[in-house]
């Protein structure tokens, strides 16, 4: 696997939101092989057509997963994040099947790799190659390190026997990103992660499994695989012998903090169904859009779609400003960002009713979205998993970084027009060292707000008392209550951290400067809303909430909808919605 140059395509096609909303084409043309018809043809069929394949590969999205040293066009976090968001607006499946499940294959070799490795996967992906990222055994679940695939050391090769059983892409991958046991033992040092190019695998070796059938991402191709003593060159190992566990912890905080901000993407659509449904649903002669409680779900979703990009977009941005903090910030993020789509997807469906439940026709889509967001609250780690991940750190983070005078997290974070450098995932680390400065800088950011938006005050009040809180118990807490198998209670306080952690982010991002310029976002509503809700998450009766907060996103919600704009923050221009159904 020599170094080879970057070849041409990946320095010269480089994608973004506008080039793959256009190239995805309008989504009610049937004759559009990327069209909402043809997602849900191939959601019941069970493939992708291979003019959609096409379609995408015109598009170079390979160059988008590339850093920019390599001839891609990976800089920053968010703005990947943005660009894949496109993909699982249109569906789900097309974000995780064509270019998500190579996304999480390649920042282990980005993290890690030898230069030849990463030159390796560049001219894979920018000749829109597959690569498959084969880690987790359903005998162990998210267990990752109880992994049993065995790769035993012989001289200068690896003898490699197992199985993997769900593998996204396995059969057309050119590539393969290996989880394996390389030693006995039970440490730390057991594992180790192995780059694999398929042509090195002599075929006798290999047993492809059976399809798995799921309920949702029923187009994303997810099959296994049997390796019989193959043989493979030691070189394929990526970083070290051994480092596999380090290597998967740093490369899970970037894709547990990007993929829910991918997959809001899939909310944005659901969105805009429940208002298509609202306006046209007449009850008594009128559009039900004028009904109090249906006003208050799209409301209550929009303002969730606002939080849930804010929180995904500090937590991309932290990793590179804060790269230390990965560990406990994915894991942040990924148990709550879920819980709040999920939650919106729940009340959407509600508003949708029977026609939620539909499985052609205009509303169709629904259902299919419902099902295939799922994965969002268990791939690469459940919610309770994440919450095992904060618990622990919370006595340390109350003693030690939830105190007056804190040095506060960068600006950049929260000021998104502020530029990045670009992201370089070896600066991710294992322990934050005892820091916090988003959660530290709590009080500092609820003063500051409130100080901008005297109105405010009502929906930051309960938050305030739920930090102060939070310190105490924390603070309280013993080591027994820190062990995988703490009380419940115990695991509340995580979550109640996550909730928290939430509305300092959003009331810093309210507080920034260049929300100021930024139209609707630099209202208050969307925030009296936000924060009312997680006041709710918090487990507190929440403030009562004015007609001119829900009226205000409401008005917004159905602007964007009229102008074909995305509900998140950064109103994207998206394929027309409402001029070719």
């Amino acid at each position: 696997m020599g170094a080879r140059p970057t070849p041409r395509r990946a320095r010269c096609m480089m994608a973004n939101t506008h080039t793959i909303e256009h190239g995805l084409g309008k989504p009610w043309d049937c004759t559009n092989p990327l069209g909402f018809a043809a997602c849900l043809h191939a959601d019941e069929t069970g493939h992708s057509s291979r003019e959609a394949e096409a379609r995408l590969d015109d598009l170079g999205v390979g160059a988008m997963l590339t850093p920019r040293a390599l001839g891609g066009s990976l800089g920053a976090l968010d703005a990947l994040m943005l660009n894949m968001r496109a993909l699982f607006r249109r569906d789900p499946c097309i974000g995780l099947g064509y270019a998500g499940s190579s996304f999480i294959a390649s920042v282990n070799v980005w993290l890690a790799g030898s230069p030849a490795q990463r030159a390796h996967v560049a001219e894979q992906l920018a000749n829109n190659g597959k690569i498959a990222c084969a880690y987790h055994e359903l005998e162990h679940g998210n267990d990752f390190s109880s992994a049993a695939f065995r790769a035993t050391v012989r001289n200068d090769t690896l003898v490699l026997n197992g199985h993997k059983q769900v593998v996204s892409n396995i059969e057309r991958a050119q590539t393969y990103v290996l989880f394996a046991r390389t030693d006995r033992g039970k440490g730390a040092r057991d594992h180790s992660v192995l780059l694999i190019d398929r042509t090195a695998l002599e075929p006798r070796a290999v047993d492809f499994l059976p399809r798995v059938r799921t309920s949702g991402m029923r187009s994303v191709v997810l099959a296994g695989f049997e390796l019989r003593d193959a043989t493979v060159p030691r070189d394929t190992v990526i970083g070290e012998l051994g480092q596999g566990i380090e290597i998967a912890l740093r490369s899970f905080q970037i894709t547990r903090m990007a993929l829910p901000g991918m997959f809001l993407g899939a909310v944005d659509t659901a969105l805009r169904l429940a208002i298509r449904f609202a306006r046209e649903r007449k009850l008594y002669g009128a559009s039900i859009l004028q009904i109090p409680r249906v006003r208050a779900t799209i409301a209550d979703a929009f303002a969730n779609v606002l939080l849930a990009d804010c929180l995904v977009t500090v937590g991309a941005r932290s990793l590179h400003e804060l790269p230390r903090m990965g560990s406990l910030y994915a894991a942040t993020v990924k148990s709550i960002v879920p819980q709040i789509l999920l939650s919106t997807m729940r009340s959407i469906g509600t508003l949708l009713g029977a026609s939620g439940y539909l499985r052609a026709g205009g509303y169709g889509l629904f259902q299919k979205l419902a099902r295939d967001i799922r994965p969002i609250s268990f791939g690469h780690a459940s919610r309770a998993n994440c919450l095992a991940t904060i618990l622990p750190q919370l006595p340390r983070l109350a003693r030690k970084a939830w105190q007056p005078n804190v040095a506060r997290a960068p600006r950049a974070v929260f000021a998104w027009d502020t530029p990045l450098r670009d992201f370089d995932p070896t600066a991710l680390s294992l322990s934050t060292g005892g820091h916090d400065p988003i959660v530290g800088s709590f009080e500092a950011a609820a003063s500051e707000l409130q100080a901008a938006s005297g109105g405010l005050a009502a929906f930051i009040h309960p938050l305030r008392a739920g930090f102060a809180a939070i310190r105490d118990d924390a603070a309280a807490l013993s080591p027994h209550d820190c062990r995988v198998g703490a009380p419940s209670s115990a695991y509340d306080l995580a979550h109640r951290y996550a909730v928290l952690f939430a509305a300092s982010s959003a009331m810093h991002t309210g507080a920034s400067s260049n929300m100021r310029t930024r139209g609707f976002t630099a209202q208050p509503h969307w925030l009296a809303a936000a924060l009312a809700n997680l006041t709710t998450m918090l487990g507190a009766a929440p403030p009562t909430r004015g007609d001119d907060v829900t009226d205000a996103l409401v008005a917004e919600a159905l602007r964007r909808f009229d102008e074909d704009l995305s509900f998140d923050f950064h109103h994207t221009p998206i394929a027309p919605w409402n001029d070719d159904r």
